[in-house]
Protein backbone atom coordinates (compact mmCIF):
# COMPACT_ATOMS: atom_id res chain seq x y z
CA UNK A 1 0.00 0.00 0.00
CA UNK A 2 0.88 3.82 -0.51
CA UNK A 3 1.05 6.44 2.27
CA UNK A 4 -2.27 7.52 0.83
CA UNK A 5 -3.99 4.55 0.90
CA UNK A 6 -3.18 4.33 4.67
CA UNK A 7 -4.02 7.78 5.51
CA UNK A 8 -7.53 7.35 3.16
CA UNK A 9 -8.43 4.23 5.57
CA UNK A 10 -8.00 6.83 8.09
CA UNK A 11 -10.00 9.17 7.27
CA UNK A 12 -12.54 6.61 6.19
CA UNK A 13 -12.83 5.54 9.78
CA UNK A 14 -11.39 8.29 12.05
CA UNK A 15 -12.83 6.13 15.39
CA UNK A 16 -11.13 3.00 14.07
CA UNK A 17 -8.15 2.11 16.03
CA UNK A 18 -6.93 -0.36 13.44
CA UNK A 19 -6.19 1.85 10.22
CA UNK A 20 -4.05 3.78 12.48
CA UNK A 21 -2.05 1.55 13.90
CA UNK A 22 -1.46 -0.38 10.30
CA UNK A 23 -0.49 3.25 9.49
CA UNK A 24 2.02 3.16 12.68
CA UNK A 25 3.33 -0.02 11.66
CA UNK A 26 4.15 1.20 7.74
CA UNK A 27 5.83 4.56 9.11
CA UNK A 28 7.87 2.30 11.22
CA UNK A 29 8.82 0.34 8.51
CA UNK A 30 10.14 3.24 6.53
CA UNK A 31 12.07 4.54 10.06
CA UNK A 32 9.70 7.50 11.05
CA UNK A 33 9.54 6.16 14.15
CA UNK A 34 8.61 9.16 16.24
CA UNK A 35 4.96 9.50 13.86
CA UNK A 36 4.44 6.01 14.45
CA UNK A 37 5.10 6.53 18.09
CA UNK A 38 2.06 9.58 17.73
CA UNK A 39 -0.29 7.42 16.41
CA UNK A 40 0.17 4.75 18.89
CA UNK A 41 0.10 7.16 21.60
CA UNK A 42 -3.07 8.89 19.72
CA UNK A 43 -4.69 5.55 19.67
CA UNK A 44 -3.74 4.69 23.35
CA UNK A 45 -5.54 8.21 24.49
CA UNK A 46 -8.66 7.42 22.39
CA UNK A 47 -9.60 3.90 23.46
CA UNK A 48 -8.71 4.30 27.24
CA UNK A 49 -11.17 3.85 29.50
CA UNK A 50 -11.73 7.83 31.29
CA UNK A 51 -10.98 6.89 34.43
CA UNK A 52 -8.45 3.82 35.85
CA UNK A 53 -10.59 1.65 38.01
CA UNK A 54 -9.01 3.29 41.15
CA UNK A 55 -9.92 6.36 40.25
CA UNK A 56 -13.52 4.83 39.11
CA UNK A 57 -14.04 3.52 42.89
CA UNK A 58 -12.52 7.08 44.27
CA UNK A 59 -15.64 8.37 41.96
CA UNK A 60 -18.25 6.43 43.49
CA UNK A 61 -17.17 6.49 46.54
CA UNK A 62 -17.60 10.40 46.21
CA UNK A 63 -20.57 10.12 44.84
CA UNK A 64 -22.45 8.12 47.69
CA UNK A 65 -25.03 9.96 49.20
CA UNK A 66 -23.98 12.08 52.40
CA UNK A 67 -25.81 10.36 55.79
CA UNK A 68 -29.07 11.73 56.48
CA UNK A 69 -29.95 12.40 52.67
CA UNK A 70 -32.71 10.70 51.66
CA UNK A 71 -32.33 8.39 48.45
CA UNK A 72 -35.79 10.04 46.71
CA UNK A 73 -33.94 13.26 46.64
CA UNK A 74 -31.04 12.17 45.68
CA UNK A 75 -32.30 9.98 42.94
CA UNK A 76 -34.46 12.88 42.07
CA UNK A 77 -31.69 15.21 41.90
CA UNK A 78 -29.64 13.16 39.61
CA UNK A 79 -32.48 12.99 37.39
CA UNK A 80 -33.03 16.60 37.62
CA UNK A 81 -29.20 16.55 36.07
CA UNK A 82 -28.16 19.90 38.42
CA UNK A 83 -31.00 21.42 36.75
CA UNK A 84 -33.15 23.32 39.50
CA UNK A 85 -35.96 24.30 37.49
CA UNK A 86 -36.09 20.61 36.37
CA UNK A 87 -35.74 19.43 39.96
CA UNK A 88 -38.47 21.99 41.45
CA UNK A 89 -40.86 20.31 38.94
CA UNK A 90 -40.25 16.82 39.83
CA UNK A 91 -40.46 17.60 43.99
CA UNK A 92 -43.92 19.26 42.84
CA UNK A 93 -44.64 15.97 41.19
CA UNK A 94 -44.62 14.25 44.17
CA UNK A 95 -45.96 16.89 46.40
CA UNK A 96 -42.73 17.75 48.55
CA UNK A 97 -42.18 20.76 46.48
Amino acid sequence: MREQDYLRAIEASPSEAEPRLRYAAWLDDRGRHEEAEWLRLDVLLTTAEPFPPYEQYERQQQLRPPRGVAPLWLALARRAGGDEAKLAELLEKIGAG
